[in-house]
């Protein structure tokens, strides 16, 4: 199982102040190479000045080398000027090479402040892209799942009421079946009752008959309100199996626009963490 400090380190949030703090960290690598440069540049400065001055020395020497040589004055002074002559020529290429070799150093620190500055305008703005994409998924999750409660409420709704409606019908079924047993006993009895008059007066006989025949007028007027009942039971049950398949319809398509969602946000979690 994941730990709580592990699923901290894979929100979006952690990530995007991680980012930030990258972000930091590279500030001051370029404040410490735009140091870097500057001093760069004033031993650069340094170097140039010390060359003008060496070439100075040089052409004076090269003055004096010639007025010596038309003089036909080789003297060790003469010897000793060559000698430094050579020497500081040879210090003159080698400051012109440090040189050189600043100016490309420079150079490449140049390219590099750019580059580092144009990757940090870029991920500032790759950052802030992918963390307004983050909050409209987050909104978007948030309107779904609140949706999905709101029409999960009120099909729960309708279904306690059908079913409520369902076992009241239910209910008036077995009363009326237990009505039409009534009179059905009734109506036996009285056809028996008819069959012992025998020979009886007219009336009697006519009593009994108006009996059954009221009995049996009752008792279609029972089996007709039970065929209602009937008709009303397997209404409710269709509306029931209706809302029971349209509520698993919209369940299942809102797990599915959740999952694309969440894969979703997950994909920008990644990118933002890349």
């Amino acid at each position: 199982p994941s730990s709580p400090m592990g699923d901290i380190m894979q929100t979006p949030q952690f990530q995007l102040r991680r980012l930030k703090k990258q972000l930091a960290v590279e500030r001051e690598n370029r404040e410490e190479l735009e140091v870097e440069l500057a001093e760069q540049r004033k031993l650069i400065t340094e170097k140039e000045a010390q060359i003008t001055m060496m070439q100075q020395k040089i052409d004076r020497l090269a003055l004096l080398n010639e007025k010596q040589a038309a003089d036909q004055l080789e003297t060790k002074e003469m010897e000793e000027l060559r000698e430094k002559n050579e020497s500081l020529m040879v210090r003159l290429h080698e400051a012109l090479k440090q040189c050189q070799d600043l100016k490309t150093e420079k150079g490449q620190m140049d390219r590099k402040i750019n580059q580092l500055s144009e990757e940090n305008g870029d991920l500032s703005f790759k950052l802030r892209e992918i963390g307004s994409h983050m909050v409209q998924l987050q909104e978007a999750l948030n309107e779904l799942s609140e949706e999905h409660n709101a029409a999960l409420a009120q099909s729960q709704e309708k279904q306690s009421q059908l079913e409520s409606e369902l076992r009241a019908a239910l209910q008036d079924k077995k009363c009326s079946e237990e009505k039409i047993e009534i009179l059905q006993g009734k109506i036996s009895l009285l056809e028996d009752q008819l069959a012992n008059l025998g020979e009886s007066s007219s009336q009697e006989k006519g009593e009994v008959m108006g009996d059954i025949l009221k009995l049996e007028e009752e008792k279609q007027l029972q089996e007709a309100a039970l065929q209602a009942t009937k008709a009303g039971l397997e209404e409710e049950k269709q509306q029931l199996g209706d809302l029971v398949s349209t509520l698993q319809s919209s369940l299942a398509e809102s797990h599915q626009a959740k999952e694309k969602l969440e894969q979703d946000l997950l994909a920008q979690e990644a990118q933002a963490q890349a």
